[in-house]
């Protein structure tokens, strides 16, 4: 009987301790980088159609989240850039523009 009462409190020693036990992933959040380097002067750029204003200064990353993005770049009018670019979580892109 008392080895029966001993086994009884070891179990529930056990399971109750195991609810104060978590597991589990932490993960950062997800975001990637885009960067524009060449003729910047004038350039108007859009992502998925949204205007970007951009600086001159080619050392700049803009932040864009992971996933497939259209990116057009127009100067004087004319479409100089229209990429469908896949970023993957925490990867930099550069994108020339001529």
């Amino acid at each position: 009987m008392k080895n029966f009462k001993l086994k009884v409190v070891f179990l529930l020693a056990v399971l109750l301790g195991g609810c104060g036990f978590h597991e589990g992933v932490i993960e950062s959040e997800r975001r990637s980088f885009i960067k524009f380097t060449g003729a910047l002067s004038g350039a108007k750029v859009t992502i998925d159609g949204a205007v970007v204003n951009i600086s001159n200064d080619d050392n700049t990353v803009y932040e864009i989240s992971p996933g497939k993005h259209n990116i057009q770049v127009r100067k004087n009018g004319a479409i100089r850039v229209n990429r469908n670019l896949l970023f993957g979580n925490g990867i930099t892109k550069e994108v020339k523009i001529p």
